[in-house]
């Protein structure tokens, strides 16, 4: 299992959208996720079609591996975020996830559980 992680904590568990038929897929005819869908690159990213909102942090590339949070954003149905300059991947929520994890600007987060033993 993949986790997201800042600190040490757990935040939830992480799916990530490696292939290109996974992000052009993204959240389509799927349930808000569950944990977190990490999208990478992210080239655009829309609710158009979902019936319900999302949270979104954009991420650059921090050290270590880490993704350093830039911004955050709840992204409601049938709206379109523009990418952000300095962006390098997206990290996905269900609507109110990021309150829940008391996810902010500046957190670093880390996946933690790929296969590679990280």
């Amino acid at each position: 299992m993949t986790w997201l992680v800042r600190d040490g904590d757990v935040l939830a568990t992480v799916e990530e959208a490696t292939s290109v038929p996974d992000r052009l897929r993204g959240l389509w005819h799927r349930p808000p996720p569950a944990g977190a869908l990490l999208l990478r690159p992210p080239f655009v990213l829309h609710t158009v079609g979902l019936p319900y909102a999302v949270d979104v942090a954009f991420c650059d590339d921090g050290t270590d591996g880490r993704m350093a949070v830039t911004e955050t954003v709840r992204l409601p149905p049938l709206r379109v975020a523009r990418p952000r300059l300095g962006a390098k991947l997206l990290v996905v929520a269900a609507d109110g996830a990021f309150e829940r994890w008391r996810l902010m600007v500046g957190d670093e987060l880390e996946i933690r559980g790929r296969n590679n033993g990280t």
